[in-house]
């Protein structure tokens, strides 16, 4: 299989929480699957949801209002050593405007598109620019480490890509006050600031 290419490194990763809480977060969606059943599927679908108390959990810890629905189907198809995990996580989820201060729904879907490999040579391969491109470059697969591979923290892995951190409500536009001008007065302009410098020296 070509490996992925991509115009920047899409770095996964959960909320910034600290050290001390990063397996706190890891642990807010877990799904593991045997290494070997995933070895044995052959292009079949898998789907990862997340249930009320999880949602909840999720939406705190990401500093959201509420997440309705979080659901992930992912379509898993080994290639030699390596398993290819292609599919997309949708969620529903209710944010604050950061302009208005008014609470709003908004639609997520992110594409998730990544490769696990079993063999530590090209696990431990560092993602190297494509020759005479250097806009683009190649992401190593992840390792697998154990038996199992956490399929709900990938989930929430490319949940949190997904997420905009900003979030402003369709249709919010920030507006300054303008500012009350003395009558007959106009704006003075770059060149008049600079020539009344000059004045003084």
């Amino acid at each position: 299989m070509a490996k992925k290419k991509s115009t920047e490194p899409r770095r996964r990763g959960l909320p910034e929480q600290g050290a001390a809480h990063q397996d706190q977060a890891k642990a807010l969606l877990v799904r593991p699957y045997p290494v070997a059943d995933l070895f044995d599927m052959d292009g079949e679908q898998l789907t990862i949801e997340a249930d009320p108390s999880e949602r909840a959990a999720i939406a705190a810890a990401f500093g959201l209002e509420r997440i309705e629905s979080l659901r992930a189907t992912l379509r898993i198809k080994p290639e030699g050593k390596q398993l290819h995990v292609a599919g997309e996580v949708r969620a529903s989820i209710g944010q604050i405007c950061i302009i208005s201060l008014e609470p709003f729904e908004s639609e997520l879907a992110e594409a998730i598109d990544i490769d696990f490999s079993s063999d530590p040579a090209a696990a431990a391969a560092s993602a190297t620019d494509i020759p005479g491109n250097e806009s683009e470059w190649i992401d190593p697969p992840d390792p697998i480490t154990g038996d199992t591979i956490d399929l709900g923290e990938l989930t929430l892995e490319f949940f949190a890509l997904g997420v905009d951190p900003y979030p402003r409500k369709p249709g919010a536009e920030f507006k300054m006050e303008a500012q009350p001008e003395d009558a007959g007065s106009k704006p003075a302009s770059p060149f008049e600031a600079l020539r009344a410098l000059k004045d003084r020296t």
